[in-house]
């Protein structure tokens, strides 16, 4: 039977040291040729909004060690706004009551049923935490304090909560420094369960015109 999940399922499913110990092991089977990971495709249609275009994309990988292949859809309405006097490509939520469409089916490689079904909103944001803190756990030096965050949405929690794992020294709790960059007006000072060296006084908080 195909589970439907939402995104709380998916948060209350996902442990921090299950995400990196499993990431880090599908990269080592891909580089042994027993993963696969197809590159995004997009496909465009003309919208009738002004400078707006319909975007699909896809993108899907595999394990064979794991026995299953996830295809990651999103299906989208982009448009082209002028903001701070530059050209910015912005994702319109026009489907339902101001929502965004984006999916992850899992499949089972060995009946080749449909596991599940998803909203792709966490578990994206998962993915590339993921994949940054591996990043970092090879490439940052090993007497690192200070971890910089451009952003302060869902990737930015997502990065903070998966590298500071790899490298708690970076956490910004007291005694420790955090400094993040993002978008004027976006996120106000303050405290955060996600980002919480957002409350401390040794935080760094600069907002850009971007």
């Amino acid at each position: 039977m195909t589970l439907i999940l939402s995104n709380d399922d998916v948060k209350a499913a996902l442990n921090v040291r299950e995400c990196l110990d499993v990431m880090e092991e599908s990269y080592r089977e891909q580089a042994a040729s027993r993963a696969v990971n197809r590159p995004t495709c997009h496909s465009y249609l003309p919208h009738s909004l002004p400078n707006s275009t319909y975007s699909f994309k896809s993108v899907d990988g595999g394990v064979g060690k794991l026995g299953v292949l996830a295809l990651r859809v999103t299906s989208d309405i982009v448009q082209e706004q002028q903001v701070h006097q530059t050209v910015r490509l912005e994702k319109l939520p026009l489907a339902g009551k101001g929502m965004f469409v984006g999916l992850v089916q899992l499949f089972s490689a060995a009946t080749g049923e449909l596991l599940a079904i998803m909203p792709d909103g966490f578990i994206q944001q998962t993915r590339v935490g993921v994949t940054s803190a591996l990043g970092m756990k090879v490439m940052a030096r090993k007497k690192s304090e200070v971890l910089g965050l451009i952003g302060s949405g869902g990737q930015a929690r997502s990065h903070y909560r998966y590298m500071t794992a790899v490298m708690p020294e970076c956490s910004g709790m007291p005694g420790r420094y955090g400094r993040i960059l993002s978008r004027a007006g976006r996120q106000p000072r303050g405290k955060s369960p996600d980002l919480p060296f957002l409350s401390s006084p040794l935080f760094t908080e600069l907002h850009l015109q971007f």
